[in-house]
């Protein structure tokens, strides 16, 4: 009798707890190897369709710098910086980025983040960062926002968007305080591997 190949594609799914938000690790078996990829969602409701457009990526800077070029396109950024594993490696699994704009929005978006990371009481988190990039920023922010995920292939959690003003760096106490992170120097290593590519 032969012995049963595993299917093509499967995923498998648990779930942990933290501050309100339940985290999902998802494994994915496509045919010769596993993936991992965490993701934090807001209810149980979105782990099926989650789980059926999770794939394994690998974001590298010349998609970075495309990517920087569609945000370009946005009349409120002035910049961007690019800092996380594909500045440091040339590659990596999302893509980390900080938006350069006015004193007045970037301050907004740091008000923002810290709002809503008091109303649910966790720490900063990817999620929370887009919505308020997306409140701050307004105009065409989301409809270029999804043709930078588009570009890079994936449509969950890919991007991790900063909305900073332009003298950020010399802000790094403050941002530190005012958008708290379980990684008290989250902000020094921010600016410790930030590049500028647009």
């Amino acid at each position: 009798m032969p012995t049963q190949k595993p299917p093509k594609k499967a995923v498998f799914a648990w779930a942990s707890s933290d501050r309100g938000l339940d985290f999902y690790t998802v494994l994915v078996y496509n045919g010769g190897s596993f993936q991992f990829s965490s993701n934090t969602i807001h209810n149980s409701s979105e782990v099926t369709e989650m789980d059926a457009s999770t794939k394994p990526i690998l974001v590298n800077r010349a998609q970075a710098e495309q990517v920087a070029q569609i945000f370009m396109r946005h009349p409120h950024i002035h910049g961007v910086e690019l800092f996380g594993s594909v500045a440091r490696n040339g590659q990596g699994h999302d893509l980390d980025l900080i938006l350069v704009t006015d004193v007045v929005r970037g301050l907004d978006f740091i008000r923002e983040v810290a709002t809503r990371l008091h109303e649910i009481a966790t720490y900063n988190h990817p999620w929370e960062r887009m919505g308020a990039a997306r409140d701050v920023l307004g105009d065409n922010f989301n409809n270029l926002r999804i043709e930078a995920e588009d570009l890079i292939g994936y449509e969950y959690m890919a991007l991790d968007i900063l909305v900073f003003p332009h003298d950020w760096c010399e802000r790094l106490y403050q941002l530190q305080k005012d958008i708290p992170h379980s990684d008290p120097n989250f902000m020094k290593n921010i600016a410790r591997d930030a590049v500028k590519i647009a």
